[in-house]
């Protein structure tokens, strides 16, 4: 019998973006399909005046090409990246890329493996009883920075980190934009990311959202705040 996998996800506008009657430029997707499951969240660059369509566009992306690859899975798990690039330019339109930037953070468990993969800042926290994982943006010098890698004009594989690990080894995976991850202590984080997954893996959706949302507004940061959970039921 498979493990079954499910998700959930909150994003708030930050206070900044409200004062200034701004949209909420973060955005988040999943996707449950046979034998797999995929999340994803973006978290638009505020330097830019179509980010939260940007942000938008890289969500669904991210669907498509996890749907594209799980057809052809001889195919090496780092071309997703290309993918996702691909994917995104086309569904901007007329828009223009440098307009539209955008981080993408994002997981797939297709069967028995998990592909986790990052371009920018914002975290994700992969764990389970004998495994844990931490991918961030350690490049970012403080998070007063403006600058992070992000989807563009140009596609860089070496901007992206994307990794493929055993699915059996995890039992939940942390995905959130810098709104959150600004906000977690560095030794804290594997607590931060047990708690989450222990708190909520058996509470009623409408609660868990409810209750997410609530302490996410009040969360130390005042940028746009996404948090989503790909995990195990058991």
């Amino acid at each position: 019998m498979r493990d079954i996998w499910k998700s959930w996800g909150v994003s708030v506008t930050g206070a900044r973006h409200i004062k200034e009657n701004l949209p909420n430029q973060d955005s988040l997707l999943f996707k449950k399909f046979k034998n797999g499951s995929i999340a994803v969240v973006s978290d638009g660059l505020g330097s830019k005046p179509f980010s939260d369509i940007g942000s938008k566009a890289a969500c669904k992306s991210v669907i498509e090409a996890g749907l594209l690859y799980r057809k052809h899975k001889e195919c090496n798990y780092k071309v997703l990246s290309m993918l996702i690039h691909a994917f995104w330019i086309l569904k901007l339109g007329i828009l223009k890329p440098s307009e539209c930037s955008a981080t993408c953070l994002f997981a797939m468990q297709i069967k028995n493996s998990i592909i986790l993969g990052r371009l920018g800042d914002g975290m994700i926290i992969a764990s389970g009883k004998e495994k844990f994982i931490v991918m961030e943006d350690n490049e970012k010098e403080d998070f007063l920075s403006n600058f992070t890698d992000c989807l563009g004009n140009s596609y860089s594989e070496e901007k992206w980190e994307v990794k493929m690990i055993p699915a059996d080894k995890i039992d939940s995976i942390i995905l959130c934009t810098d709104g959150v991850s600004n906000g977690i202590n560095s030794e804290k984080i594997h607590e931060f990311s047990q708690g989450i997954y222990e708190c909520y893996k058996k509470m009623k959706n409408k609660k868990r959202l409810k209750e997410i949302s609530k302490w996410l507004e009040e969360w130390p940061v005042s940028d746009d705040k996404t948090l989503a959970c790909l995990y195990r039921e058991k």
